[in-house]
């Protein structure tokens, strides 16, 4: 009995683990340091200092955590939405044709996409506001000239709860909307790499995201600027 026992165990524990869903994750291939068990990998030259981690990575987006120091005498000009992913092979050399080269968010169209969104719900709030309120007014003038007296106050007050009802929901749904809009519009002001120049010694930091294609086995991560390309390999590896 116990020789089952100990037989099903082991037969449920293997088919438990070949279950189990493999978790994915971008390593480098460059050489890299570590920092609170995340890779950094720096590329440094005369001009600049370029330093990428890999903050999240889910298959369909990757995103990077970048900082850039300029540290030539000319003005050096940083655009993420100019910052690209390519799909290479496993030579790390040939790109991968069948698919395309991926571009990084911009985002300042992301905080204008915010911006047209939150003056889009505004309207919709003005307009169902109105709405709600005509519509209330109509069923109270409505059963306050029902010729029956019966229950007529009972129905006007129904009519009174339901339209305040509509509008506090709309109210609390208004507000929510609001504030995350401004977390998602402060999100990408403060926490993401934005267009910027960069003169002598200044810096920078913030979020990269790039959607990418969930078949990219090897990737090759593209920073332009006017003193060249700094590029970073990642191949995608089963997690420990």
């Amino acid at each position: 009995m116990r020789r089952k026992l100990f037989l099903l165990i082991i037969i449920l524990a293997a088919l438990t683990s070949a279950c189990s869903p493999q978790v994915v994750k971008l390593t480098s291939v460059d050489e890299a340091e570590y920092y609170n068990g995340r890779e950094i990998v720096s590329k440094e030259d005369d001009n600049a200092s370029v330093t990428v981690e890999i903050d999240t990575y889910s298959g369909d987006e990757v995103v990077f955590y970048i900082e850039i120091e300029n540290k030539s005498n000319e003005k050096m000009f940083i655009k993420p939405a100019n910052f690209y992913v390519d799909a290479l092979e496993a030579d790390l050399y040939s790109f991968d044709k069948h698919l395309p080269r991926f571009y990084a968010l911009n985002p300042e169209e992301q905080i204008e996409r915010i911006d047209g969104d939150k003056n889009s719900r505004k309207t919709a709030h003005s307009v169902f506001t109105g709405i709600n309120a005509i519509t209330g007014l109509v069923s109270i003038v409505a059963d306050l000239s029902d010729g029956n007296n019966y229950g007529k106050a009972e129905n006007v007050a129904n009519d009174i709860g339901n339209w305040a009802g509509n509008q506090i929901d709309e109210e609390i749904d208004y507000d929510a909307s609001m504030n995350e809009y401004e977390y998602q519009k402060e999100f990408w002001k403060n926490e993401v790499l934005r267009t910027t120049d960069l003169y002598q010694n200044d810096f920078t930091g913030g979020l990269l995201f790039v959607p990418i294609s969930n078949e990219a086995e090897y990737l090759k991560l593209t920073i332009p600027t006017e003193f060249g390309n700094y590029n970073f390999l990642y191949k995608k590896v089963i997690a420990d």
